[in-house]
């Protein structure tokens, strides 16, 4: 496995990490369905665009 694959399965492994506390914290505050999953399916893209651009600055991707 390259590096790069390593570094981009790292990123999206924090960013569904990332995703799926969203969905835990807003179903604790009531939310349901489609606006649950609304407000965890955003975290995962924020988190996975923002790790992906840390490892493209530090010049690993």
């Amino acid at each position: 496995m390259t590096a790069k694959v390593l570094y981009v399965a790292i990123a999206l492994l924090v960013a569904v990490a990332g995703g799926l506390a969203a969905v835990w914290f807003r179903q604790r505050e009531g939310h349901h369905g489609y606006w649950l999953w609304l407000g965890g399916a955003w975290v995962f893209v924020i988190v996975a665009f923002i790790g992906l651009l840390v490892f493209r600055s530090f010049g690993l991707l």
